[in-house]
């Protein structure tokens, strides 16, 4: 069972000559995280957004670009019982990234980390569920990323 996975999203303050957004594939700097996890994370975020903008995706060279690199992926026991044994275990993804606004350099910023986790029962193991978890992750990584570029927040 996860919880707060369900993400809304109300406007974002894009000025009418920025067009294009670049967003490069993420580079693996954890070690133990899947091979494709900075692939999916990129592309997620690609459609995260093509979906709430009027952006258009470019390959490379976007008026907005983006890159970065996966520095973190744990799992760690949380919510510890009377027993010392933990309820539920916990992913964390943790990123860190660039983003360059080139019309108006202020807005950029260079290796800013976004740090997102998800829990989960105890009984259940990673392996299970690790790709809701890393949906859910994502989701709120692609919020905190957004709201920090384009929504000024």
């Amino acid at each position: 069972m996860f919880s707060g996975c369900q993400i809304s999203l109300s406007g974002s303050s894009i000025p009418p000559d920025v067009n294009t957004i670049s967003i490069a594939n993420l580079s693996n700097e954890s070690g133990s995280m899947p091979v494709q996890l900075g692939q999916q994370l990129a592309e997620s975020i690609r459609n995260y957004y093509l979906q709430n903008t009027s952006l258009k995706i470019v390959p490379s060279g976007g008026d907005y670009q983006l890159s970065g690199r996966v520095i973190g992926y744990e799992l760690s026991p949380v919510a510890p019982t009377s027993d010392n044994r933990a309820a539920s275990n916990r992913l964390t993804i943790k990123l860190s990234l660039t983003f360059v606004n080139t019309k108006n350099d202020k807005e950029s910023f260079k290796d800013q980390q976004f740090s997102q986790f998800c829990d989960f029962e105890q009984s259940k193991s990673l392996t299970q569920e690790e790709t809701n978890l890393i949906q859910c992750i994502s989701q709120k990584i692609e919020l905190d990323l957004f709201n920090k570029t384009v929504a000024n927040w």
